[in-house]
């Protein structure tokens, strides 16, 4: 009997362990609205992707993202960056970390704790997902949605997800970011962990990261960008020294890159100039690069 008891005692202080009580709320920064390829450009470069690095998101990054996904763009009404049948507003987005599960709030932009507990591997049945920082989990609250039938229920909560979803894949073509939207997830499973009521549904699964690291195939190596020095950028073939310059004194004003896509703020370099020069920049490891100025070589 006090084996059982004990055995009871440490299964309900573990339980008591994973709440959210032990998660702090996250108050998000305000969103960056200023920052960001053109659309057209973004559309250009959405895609899926299935290889991600294991680098967090910055919680600034965290924040632009749900804002852009269903983040309230009108404070007067309370409406979203992502439309929804009847205004409704019935998904709601979970955002499932390494150091636990979140819902987002969008009315006070930020991340209330839902879980202590990395589900992450729950999340899909991909082996990528257990280690990309981030899994967006779409939940719809059919509590919400007065007055329609379990057919539209359903349909017009796959629809919006549909459109929130896609706002989440044009920041990360705008941002430099990996992603790729799911459905192959055990839903029952990954209700239960959540603790879902019955009214609530998983309609689909975001997987959102950095890409992965790809050795990049120059012949004459690469600079890492947090930590190359100005003598050995201004060596660079594909940018003058002023720009160079510039680069150096963003980095130590505002501290490391965390995307190769923040060379925008970098006033003088354009997107047209980071296409180019994207080949022959990391943000980990050593600068490998050629110190030759192969301006002087003729090539």
């Amino acid at each position: 009997m006090y084996k059982k008891s004990c055995i009871f005692a440490a299964l309900l202080f573990y339980a008591i362990s994973l709440s959210a009580s032990d998660l702090q709320p996250i108050k998000l920064p305000v969103p960056q609205l200023d920052r960001g390829k053109p659309l057209m450009q973004a559309l250009a470069d959405r895609k899926s992707a299935r290889s991600f690095s294991m680098k967090k998101l910055p919680v600034g990054i965290l924040s632009n993202m749900l804002w852009a996904a269903y983040g309230v763009n009108r404070p007067e009404s309370g409406h979203r960056t992502s439309p929804s049948a009847m205004n409704w507003q019935e998904i709601d987005i979970y955002v499932a970390t390494s150091e636990g599960l979140y819902r987002y709030n969008a009315k006070e932009h930020s991340l209330d704790p839902v879980l202590n507990k990395d589900i992450r591997s729950f999340t899909g049945k991909q082996p990528f997902v257990s280690e990309a920082p981030v899994n967006l989990i779409y939940v719809a609250d059919y509590s919400r949605m007065g007055g329609a039938t379990a057919e539209e229920m359903v349909f017009y909560s796959a629809a919006d997800t549909g459109f929130i979803s896609q706002n989440v894949y044009l920041y990360c073509a705008s941002e430099g970011l990996a992603t790729v939207v799911r459905g192959l997830i055990d839903r029952d499973a990954l209700a239960d962990i959540m603790k879902l009521r019955s009214n609530q549904k998983i309609i689909l699964a975001q997987t959102v990261g950095y890409p992965a690291e790809v050795k990049a195939n120059t012949d004459h190596g690469v600079f890492n960008l947090n930590k190359v020095t100005y003598n050995q950028l201004k060596t660079f073939h594909l940018i003058d020294e002023t720009i160079a310059r510039r680069i150096i004194d963003y980095r130590y004003t505002h501290g490391p890159f965390n995307a190769i896509n923040d060379l925008i703020n970098v006033r003088g370099v354009t997107w047209k100039l980071i296409d180019q020069i994207k080949p022959y920049l990391v943000l980990e490891g050593e600068t490998t690069y050629e110190l030759v100025n192969l301006r002087n070589t003729g090539s």
